[in-house]
């Protein structure tokens, strides 16, 4: 049987290409990711498609980005090397704007 975030997660899924799916995917692995770090992952490594996986790696990475720094490393510590790579890419991103700021 499906979780609920497993459901909402292939709910924004079948969403087209776009704005709204991308920011369906930040709240749904963000929200996931805080409850159950593991299963997000696997499902997250389960995406076929290549769009729709890089769009939630991309969740997962803003998603880590928003959580407290004291826990943020936990929760990252389950990703794999590439959604760590996208993680550290979008925090250097981040820095970089609030140099320029």
């Amino acid at each position: 049987s499906s979780t609920a975030p497993e459901s909402a997660a292939a709910w924004v899924a079948s969403f087209n290409a776009g704005e709204t799916r991308q920011a369906g995917m930040i709240a749904v692995t963000g929200t996931w990711l805080t409850q159950d770090p593991a299963a997000c992952v696997a499902w997250i490594s389960s995406l076929e498609d290549e769009g729709i996986r890089n769009e939630a790696i991309t969740g997962y990475a803003e998603a880590g980005l928003q959580q407290p720094p004291e826990v943020r490393q936990p929760l990252l510590s389950h990703g794999t090397g590439e959604m760590r790579s996208r993680y550290e890419e979008l925090e250097r991103r981040a820095l970089e704007e609030e140099e320029e700021n």
